[in-house]
Formats: structure tokens, sequence, C-alpha cells
């Protein structure tokens, strides 16, 4: 019997509505913390889509059918491979793409597609010689089998596939539940048949089997998941015990724990135009200059040429799409994405006048100049749900970055109000002012709302690590949390940064990974000398990727694995201000500060680091 198009039409519809089901019971099965709900309503979302995708096919097939005179059998046959040939051919012709060209990926896909009509043929064939009361079981058998079986696949080794690698680890369980679940949904199919509640009874056991034959775990991706946090503004020396107080970051320390935490590293810069180059593009202002200059590769292009989803988001003006950084982000957010609303710029110039009362009064904080790091990573955390695995996520947070208006909550029991001075003139008081002691009321009010933005941020690195534990991307993803630049406040007669100093608390920045579980790298303190020049090259050689030859930072991989020490160097930081240049050179345990005018006089400062920093 020849179907008509309306019938191959529906009939290639509930292919795609089962298909669909079965994509929904797994999901749910390896949601990785995820609601039911938010999964279903996620799934309802791209309901039209699938139907639009299969709709599609039954067209092509009905068409089809009517040339090469199919019976009802042989359109079954036809939409199974169509269907295969879309949903999983799409990710061959996709990693072909990312590792070859154009050409031979079209002939990956072809090959593929050639490979999926020989398979069925032959599944066809062994029909044809079946006795007659098994024959008209045996199409039945093999499409919900199929169906069962292609699906988990296609989810846990798509990933790999789309990145141009061969998942031969799935093929072992693939082959080995092939003959087993196609015997019982064989067995299955004579049995509905017999009762003659063919449809019904076929959808039904390849949803309940389709979850029996799905993964006991997601599939681990290829590569892990890469997220770069940074917290702009964070001095190295607010992280983990300090000599005054409990710490203020017990999230942060935590997150040490499990990995390695780099007790001297150091930004090439203090001020965040010049420090990021370094650590999202290993270089340095003076060769790429701000935006970003054309031939800069950064951190998020290499990644996404090596086949990861990439998001950023920023909550500073200075990493934004008209500084360059959104280049290599598939999704990128920046304050320019914010709502705007005509009172800020209002409200702000009121606090430049006297934000104390405000803040005392709880009318002022932080989130009328940027957006707040809880929000700022509880969106991440939901793009990266969002993400096909390996994904990079970038989030680059400033609650601990002036004006200092944190929740009061946080803030000491002695906190002394009245020394509060907004944050504009604290960056305009004179030298000579900062290096009289009497003004050290006001650099005591400035510290203690500066640490409570640090236990601000803290608390939300907390949240963020349980949303991810939660999303089921916190033990296999590669963390990296590090600072572009520190604070000073009154050490050397300096505030603020970006000044004409680069001293310790300037330029000595946190920095902390944590591995994939997996690795099984023995969590420890690393003593020696670093760079936020290095997270690049870390980064790429730690995931197998080729590295720059002008990076300028070192590829730390060994380090972090636990089977190298850092290589000895010298590290150099730069910084002009006001025609002169001032550099820093980090060797060991000390630190030279050089100071040179444009009249050529050098002025030299050295830190006994161990002492001073």
């Amino acid at each position: 019997m020849r179907p008509g198009a309306g019938r191959v039409l529906a009939c290639t519809l509930a292919l795609g509505l089962v298909w669909y089901a079965v994509e929904l019971l797994l999901a749910v099965r390896s949601g990785a913390g995820a609601a039911p709900g938010e999964i279903l309503g996620d799934w309802l979302r791209m309901l039209p889509w699938q139907l639009a995708l299969f709709a599609l096919l039954g067209a092509g097939i009905a068409i089809a059918a009517r040339l090469l005179a199919l019976d009802a059998t042989g359109v079954g046959w036809f939409a199974i491979g169509a269907a295969t040939t879309a949903l999983l051919g799409a990710r061959v012709l996709e990693g072909g793409l990312r590792t070859t060209t154009p050409a031979s990926a079209a002939g990956g896909f072809v090959v593929f597609a050639v490979a999926v009509a020989i398979l069925l043929g032959a599944l066809a064939a062994v029909g044809r010689v079946l006795p007659p009361r098994r024959r008209a079981a045996w199409p039945l058998a093999v499409w919900a089998a199929w169906t069962a079986l292609v699906v988990p696949f296609a989810r846990s080794a798509g990933a790999s596939i789309a990145l141009g690698e061969l998942p031969l680890r799935e093929w072992p369980s693939f082959v080995s539940l092939a003959s087993l679940v196609g015997a019982a949904l064989a067995a299955a199919a004579v049995l509905v048949l017999r009762s003659r509640r063919g449809a019904t009874g076929v959808a039904a056991c390849t949803a309940i089997l389709a979850a029996l034959a799905s993964p006991t775990r997601a599939a681990e991706p290829a590569r892990p998941d890469v997220i770069v946090v940074l917290l702009d503004t964070l001095r190295d020396d607010h992280v983990g015990p300090r000599p005054d107080a409990a710490t203020l970051t017990p999230n942060l320390d935590a997150i040490a724990a499990e990995g390695l935490r780099f007790r001297s590293a150091w930004s090439p810069a203090n001020v965040t135009r010049r420090a990021m180059p370094g650590i999202l593009a290993s270089s340095t202002e003076r060769v790429v200059g701000t935006p970003l200059a054309a031939e800069a590769r950064t951190l998020a292009e290499h990644l996404r040429d090596a086949g990861f989803a990439t998001a950023g988001l920023s909550a500073n003006p200075f990493v934004s799409r008209h500084t360059g950084y959104d280049r290599g982000f598939d999704h990128f957010s920046d304050p320019s994405d914010a709502a705007s609303f005509l009172v800020a710029p209002l409200v702000q110039l009121l606090l430049n006048a006297d934000g104390g009362l405000a803040h005392r009064l709880g009318l002022a904080s932080g989130s009328l100049y940027y957006e707040p790091a809880q929000r700022l990573f509880a969106r991440g955390v939901r793009l990266l749900g969002e993400l096909p695995r390996p994904a990079f996520l970038y989030l680059h947070a400033m609650d601990v970055h002036g004006p200092y208006l944190p929740p009061r909550r946080l803030l000491p029991a002695g906190y002394d109000a009245s020394a509060y001075v907004p944050y504009s003139r604290f960056l305009r008081l004179p030298r000579e002012t900062l290096l009289d002691p009497a003004s050290e009321p006001i650099l005591a009010n400035a510290r203690e709302r500066y640490a409570a933005g640090v236990r601000h941020t803290d608390e939300a690195i907390g949240r963020l690590r349980e949303a991810l534990a939660a999303q089921g991307r916190w033990d296999e993803s590669l963390v990296w949390i590090l600072s572009d630049h520190g604070e000073a406040f009154g050490e050397q007669g300096f505030v603020g940064h970006g000044t004409a100093s680069l001293q310790p608390v300037l330029i000595r920045v946190p920095l902390i990974v944590k591995p994939p579980l997996s690795w099984s790298v023995a969590p420890r303190e690393v003593d020696a000398p670093v760079s936020t020049w290095d997270l690049m090259p870390t980064i790429l050689g730690l995931l197998g990727l080729p590295i720059p030859a002008d990076a300028f930072g070192a590829d730390l991989a060994s380090v972090v694995r636990g089977a190298a020490e850092p290589p000895v160097r010298d590290l150099v930081a730069w910084s002009p201000w006001q025609q002169a240049d001032h550099y820093a050179v980090v060797r060991e345990s000390a630190l030279l500060e050089v100071e040179i005018a444009a009249d050529g006089t050098r002025t030299r400062r050295l830190f006994d680091l161990a002492a001073d920093a």
C-alpha cells in the first residue's frame, strides 16, 4: 500500500514527536540540577522548531515516496534515515568544518549519510528473509530500537563529534545496547501487533526503553568547561588569612583549597585597560592598544576556534564591545546592555557631593554604578546552562572597585561613618595629606568599606559555586579566579589605582585555579612568581591547544598539574603617568620600581616582598 502525502507527513511528524519525547526523558534524567519544570519550559519553547524540521523532512519524504513508488514500510525506512542524517549528520558536518576544509567536511557528511543508508538497507533486507509472522514486526522493532539508541548516543557523543573528534568510548555501549534493546523491542513489537495496538504501544515502548538505554550519567565532555572570574581591583592581601582579622574570603579560600593558589601573582599594569590585554590576550597595551588591534587574538577567539561555546559578561566599561573584548564571544554583555535610567547620573552627582548620609540610610550602593556581582554571576550561570559543552564563560565583576558602597550589614561594628569621603574626592587627596597621620580616619573608613566590598563579593562567589554545582558544571570545570590590579589606601602616599605607583599593593593580585576533579591535581600553594600574562597560554596548554608564538606569558600547564615549578624569570609591569614612565620588575622576593621622567631622571624604590607586601 502506497501512503498519500498527508499520511507520510503525519507519520514523519509523529516520529519527530517520539524522538523529542525521548530527548525530554533524557534531559530530565541528566538535567544537572535543573528543575523539571524549567526543562519542560525549554522543551516547549523548542517544540515548534522540532515540528518544523520534521515537517520539512516529511515533505521531502512524500516527494521521494511518490517518485520511488515506496510503500508504507519503505517510507518508514526512509524517514528514520533522513531524521538520523539531519540530526546527527549535522554534528558530523560541524566537526568536519572545524578540523578540515569545507570540501572534506561535505565529503564526511556524504559518507555518514551513505553509511546510514547502507545500514538501514541491510536491516530492511534482513526483514525480507524473516518468517512471515515475524516480518511485519521487524520494521517497528528496528525503528523503535533505532530511536532508543541514536537519540541517547547523539546527546552523549554529539559534542565530541561537533569538535571533529571520534568519540570511541561511546561506541562499545552503543553496539552492545543495540542487540539487547533491539531484541527486547522486537519481542515487544510482536506482542503489540498481536494485540492490535500498534502505534500507541510502540511509542510507549520506545519512550520507556529509551530511558533504560540512556547513560547512567551524563558523558563527560571531551574538554572541560573553562570559567574565568575576574574580580576587578581586588588586592591579594585581602584574600586568605589576614594578620589583623579573620578572613574576608571564606568562599574563595574554600575554592583555593580545591586547587592551587599562586601566592606571588603579578599584573603587568596598575589599571584595567592596561592589564586586560595581558589577561585575555597575553600581550601588552603597547603592542595591541585600546581598543584591541585587529591582529590581537583573545582567549575567547582561541577557544571558540577549538569548538567551545563562548559567553562573556562584563560590568566594566573598559572590558566591552567599545574596547574590542567582545571578539570571540558567541554571547557578550557589557554595561551598554544595562537598562539606562536618566536619574542615575543625577544620583551619582549627589553622592559625589555627600554620599555618607545616603549610604547610612541605605539609599546608596555600588549597584548605582555597576551591575552587582551576584546578579552578574546569576546571569552567567543561566547563560552557561544554555550552552553546549565544552563552554567558556568569562565573568567580570566590579563590586570591590570604588566608590566602595557595600551593604551596611557587612561593615564592622565600630565603623566611623563621620570619616566618609566621597570616592571622587578621596582619589584627589594630595600626597602630603595622605602621608599626614591626621588623615588616618579617612583612610580607615575607605579601607573598611573596601573590605566590606570584598566580603560582599566573596558571598557572590559562594553563590556562584553553589549554582554551578547545582547545574553539574563545577566539579569538572577548569575555573580561574583572579584580579586585574589592586588598590592603594595611603601606602607610599597613594590612593586608588592607575597612578604613578607600581608598588606591590597595586600589582600583586590573587590568582586561584580549580582544575577538574577528574584530573586528580593535589591542592597546594605555589610561591614562585607568576604573571597574569600566563593565564591564556596556560589554559591553552592545559587543553592541548596551540599557544601563540608571540604570547608574553608562559605555559604553566605542568605547574598546574604538579609536574614542575614556575620558570625562574623577571616579571615586568609598566604604567605611563604624567610625562613619565613607571616600571616594576619582580625577581623572586624583591620588587624594584623605577620612575623615568621626561628629562631622563630616574627614581628607584626597592621593596622586600616578604616584609612589605
